[in-house]
């Protein structure tokens, strides 16, 4: 049974997220399935997980996901990954950069009768923004407000 959560999760990243094959949410995810991700509070069901991949591949046309390690008990899988991508696209209002970025995540993710029921994945979304230059990145207290990021009472 792990076995074959763990190669649902492999087809999760490689078809939907690598290959854009979005219809493969229909297959994977059960209609009560609920996702938790960085930029989505709570998707829903097949429908939103298809929007939710599109809307960071329309931003990262090449996004590719390798899984770095992966373990699974008899109802969950857990995954460690990279992600890789150069923002080509409009991403979170924001107009394309032409940069590339590398983050890492993990996600937990139940799978019950062959189907995926739910997601909690956490990536390295402030490191993506740092790299895309959106938010500045530096010491403690760099680009920060006057006074920022010095001892107290100075």
């Amino acid at each position: 049974m792990s076995e074959e959560n763990k190669n649902i999760i492999r087809r999760f990243y490689q078809e939907l997220w690598n290959e854009g094959k979005l219809e493969v949410a229909n297959e994977l995810f059960h209609p009560d399935f609920i996702g938790h991700a960085p930029g989505s509070p709570g998707t829903r069901g097949p429908e939103e997980v298809k929007r939710f991949v599109a809307m960071y591949r329309s931003a990262f046309p090449d996004l590719h996901i390798t899984i770095d390690d992966q373990v699974a008990d008899e109802g969950t899988v857990g995954s460690r990954f990279t992600i890789r991508g150069t923002q080509r696209g409009p991403f979170m209002g924001l107009p394309p950069t032409n940069k590339s970025i590398t983050m890492t995540g993990m996600a937990m993710t139940r799978v019950q009768n062959g189907m995926v029921m739910s997601d909690w994945g956490e990536f390295d979304m402030l490191g993506a923004l740092q790299q895309l230059g959106i938010i500045p990145s530096g010491p403690p207290g760099a680009g920060g407000p006057p006074g920022a990021g010095g001892p107290p009472g100075r």
